[in-house]
């Protein structure tokens, strides 16, 4: 198996894995149905609603998009390799850790998307003028979490994308560590 064909592997099973941690969230849509059945307020109701299902919507793009383009994906990963590695069919301890590292940087990613989306539709929904106070109270008191989960996000996009340069630096890194002992 060459490289592209294990970290497209990989990027797949991780595009499966996020649609699983989509399932969770379908248990919204048992809340959903009674509610709307309920007569209130139809249009906020409707938006309520709807805006709640944007996790659950990002998580299932996300997944989908990882399954569909997990190829193309691979291939950004190892895109500086000449057509002699190209052709090589085992993966050696250096390619095998940029796909690690690639796949930890998109297992990051997926556990942060709905927590992030989450945290901002809730802002969102209590931010209108009758429940300013209340947006200003789950912003004062959520924003550490917030800012997490968006750092998280930035953490696994940059893990996924320079995870070569990653273990690059950590062969380096191993590398002064057996020159020193000697």
């Amino acid at each position: 198996m060459k490289n592209r064909e294990l970290a497209e592997v990989l990027i797949k099973v991780l595009g499966i894995y996020a649609l699983l941690q989509a399932l969770p969230l379908f248990q919204y849509l048992a809340l959903v149905v009674p509610s709307l059945l309920v007569k209130q307020n139809e249009n906020l109701s409707y938006l309520i609603q709807a805006i709640n299902f944007i996790p659950l919507l990002a998580t299932i793009i996300v997944g989908f998009y990882l399954i569909k383009n997990g190829e193309i994906l691979s291939k950004k990963l190892f895109r500086d390799e000449s057509n002699e590695l190209s052709n090589q069919t085992l993966i050696d301890k250096t390619e095998l850790q940029t796909i690690i590292f690639s796949g930890i940087g998109l297992l990051i990613l997926i556990m942060a998307i709905p927590k992030v989306i989450q945290s901002i539709v809730s802002i969102y929904l209590y931010s209108n003028e009758t429940m300013a106070g209340e947006a200003n109270r789950i912003f004062s008191k959520n924003w550490p979490n917030i800012l997490a989960s968006s750092l998280q996000i930035v953490i696994g996009l940059f893990v996924f994308f320079q995870a070569q340069s990653i273990t690059n630096m950590w062969r380096s890194i191993q590398r002064m560590r057996y020159e020193k002992r000697e």
